[in-house]
């Protein structure tokens, strides 16, 4: 899948049979620093491996949890490479889960895991995916730390926040054929502007219902079950300040 080395230091896979012949190898990574920490295969030699990197451009499929650097905040930036990812003063290091076909040549499905925001904001989002399984259903589990606040959690999590400085993460993916068609990337919001954007997706069984899960929208703004996301976006209160004298 990749026959090169991309940046100064990637992971690899190789697939090795039992008679110890290599029946693939390719690197895994972006044009930054990248590292494949855990692996596992399913019954038809799937593999999926789970990992850490710095890089904006590491492999992503379109239907990914998170297809884009969560350090990206608008459009011009998603792949453009290390050169524009946010390195000082705050390194954003993320983990990833990604699937391998079984002969080594198609990704089958990656995301990050991460997240851009600490609290308090002083000091670097560092998240690692380090160890996977995969379950008799289909189902792959992947464990890390993360120390990023905004780390993507779903409602009904055992944790919805951080419960320190760093906390353990578990996210279990499904296989499934419900997919989000909407552009990672929505139209820009101006503070002051009504907004109006019309979510979409394909497969699975229609209609749809739609809800926030672990995010929130900007102050003003709101989503309804059908996918509209519309309202007036103000600044939110936390971009007020006072100024005193000594």
């Amino acid at each position: 899948m990749q026959t090169v080395l991309l940046g100064q230091r990637n992971g690899w896979v190789v697939h090795i049979d039992g008679s110890m012949n290599a029946l693939y190898s390719t690197y895994f990574g972006g044009s930054a620093i990248d590292g494949v920490l855990g692996i596992a295969a399913d019954a038809a030699a799937d593999a999926y491996i789970a990992g850490v990197t710095f890089s904006s451009d590491m492999p992503t499929t379109p239907n990914g949890f998170q297809d884009v650097t969560s350090s990206a905040s608008a459009d011009p930036q998603a792949g453009l490479g290390s050169a524009e990812y946010a390195m000082p003063p705050l390194a954003n290091r993320e983990g990833y889960m990604a699937g391998l076909s079984s002969d080594g040549t198609r990704l089958l499905y990656s995301t990050y895991l991460g997240g851009y925001y600490t609290s308090p904001r002083d000091y670097n989002p560092l998240t690692m995916a380090n160890a996977l399984a995969v379950s008799p259903d289909g189902s792959i589990y992947t464990v890390g730390s993360t120390e990023a606040a905004s780390f993507p959690v779903t409602d009904h999590g055992l944790r919805t926040g951080m419960g320190g400085h760093a906390d353990g993460f578990l996210v279990r993916f499904n296989v499934q054929n419900l997919f989000i068609t909407t552009e990672t990337f929505l139209p820009e919001a101006r503070y002051g502007g009504s907004y109006s954007y019309q979510l979409a997706a394909s497969g699975g069984a229609p209609p749809y219902t739609w809800a926030l899960v672990g995010f929130a929208l900007p102050d003003g703004l709101s989503l309804d079950s059908n996918g509209l996301i519309s309202g007036t976006t103000r600044p939110p209160r936390s971009n007020r300040t006072a100024i005193s004298s000594p």
